[in-house]
């Protein structure tokens, strides 16, 4: 009994009492999101059974930790992760089945090297902007390689999104631009353009934007996110603005400038919307998320470096989930009525690497003297400018075919993993 009592059993975290200080916004305002719990690595799905290991002699595996999260997802069951300083692939942390696995580590046309943003649309089909391989792979709802857009020269896709029959990719490649001067050098511009391809052929169909300021296009654009009606939004970070369009290049709003007041930005970094309408865009500078309601108001803000719970450190994506409420009910305060989840990934966070919240109200409170706020449905009268908008490149950006549909069949051992 005292060697069962000294190695003990299965040991798992359990959720933290919940106190006035996992809430944003802090009182006397009414919260608004809750801070549940994060994510790390491996070790978060590790079930500790010394004793059992001890008597079976079991093999020890390498736990993995995410190095520096970039860009966070979610679908049904599922957080995906990506992880450019880490392992290749993508990281998932399996929340059915309890389990963390890279997805996407094995040599060939699937192989996943270096990514950066990952999307998932309704279905579940997931997309992961590759640096190296310069190409968007997807990959179906149970993980098989489906295809790549690309032909690993015609465009650097740095964030992707998809709606209806078009993927979206948000294109930072440089041009080599000849100089109008004679004495002078050519020299390189970034794209910061919107490709607009067909989801089922691959082909280009348009491209919207320019590198520029005003009404030329973006500034070192960072993230892209769209709405369930279609709508785009970008993250412009050195125009210090965030910028809605539809699939046309028509803006239909704009927001923001350079500063330290609610409703400014600095380092913009990632961008979602929810299904209301509600915009929630990160910035590193500042260490947390602002909420926009569509129109751009500012209404208020979550995490900050010294929160005292789900502190925000150089974060970067940002991703709103309806899928997965349930798996979280047992952090849930008992006051809190959740709608949706809010996942932020962060880059340089020692514990808080993928921070989960809740958006949602607290029992008991009054709501009812908040200003109205513009939803989604709300559309302009017209739009407020036209992008500009150039017919695609010449050369035709290759899409693969879907190749058989067959799962990898080497597996490599993490502890608590498998890395497919």
């Amino acid at each position: 009994m005292a060697a069962l009592a000294l190695f003990g059993g299965c040991a798992e975290i359990r959720p933290p009492r919940v106190t006035d200080d996992h809430f944003f916004p802090a009182l006397p305002e009414p919260p608004r999101v809750q801070y549940l719990r994060s994510f790390n690595g491996s070790e978060d799905f590790k079930k500790r059974q010394p004793l059992l290991d001890y008597l079976a002699g079991a093999e020890k595996s390498q736990p993995y930790e995410i190095s520096k999260a970039f860009s966070v997802a979610a679908w049904k069951g599922r957080i995906y992760v990506t992880d450019s300083f880490g392992l290749k692939g993508l990281n998932v942390f399996d929340l059915e089945n309890r389990r963390f696995y890279v997805l996407g580590k094995e040599p060939g046309i699937g192989e996943i090297r270096k990514p950066i943003h990952v999307f998932v649309d309704e279905e579940g089909f997931k997309y992961i902007s590759d640096l190296v391989k310069r190409q968007v792979l997807v990959y179906s709802p149970d993980d098989l390689y489906m295809r790549s857009y690309g032909d690993g020269s015609s465009f650097l896709p740095v964030s992707c999104a998809v709606h209806g029959r078009e993927v979206y990719i948000l294109d930072i490649a440089k041009d080599r631009i000849k100089s109008d001067n004679p004495a002078e050098e050519d020299y390189e511009e970034r794209r910061d353009q919107i490709l607009v391809l067909d989801k089922e052929t691959g082909k280009p169909l348009r491209r919207l934007g320019r590198h520029g300021k005003g009404e030329d296009g973006f500034l070192f654009a960072s993230f892209m996110t769209i709405d369930r009606l279609g709508n785009l939004y970008v993250s412009d970070a050195l125009n210090y603005r965030v910028v809605k369009l539809d699939g046309q290049g028509n803006v239909l709003g704009t927001f923001g400038r350079h500063g330290d007041r609610p409703g400014d930005f600095a380092q913009m970094k990632g961008i979602a919307v929810d299904q209301n309408g509600l915009i929630y865009v990160v910035d590193a500078a500042f260490q947390l998320a602002q909420v926009f309601d569509n129109a751009g108001t500012p209404l208020f803000m979550l995490g900050g470096p010294r929160a005292p719970q789900g502190a925000m450190d150089l974060p970067a994506g940002i991703w709103i989930d309806y899928n997965n409420l349930d798996y979280f009910n047992d952090y849930f305060g008992e006051d809190f009525e959740p709608e949706c989840l809010i996942i932020v990934a962060n880059q340089l966070s020692p514990k808080n690497r993928i921070a989960v919240y809740a958006f949602g109200k607290r029992q008991g409170l009054d709501y009812s003297k908040q200003a109205p706020v513009a939803a989604l449905d709300q559309k302009p009268a017209k739009p407020l400018w036209r992008l500009t908008v150039l017919p695609p490149e010449a050369a035709p950006v290759q899409a693969e075919p879907p190749p058989p549909s067959l799962k990898s069949k080497s597996e490599e051992k993490i502890e608590g993993t498998v890395v497919r």
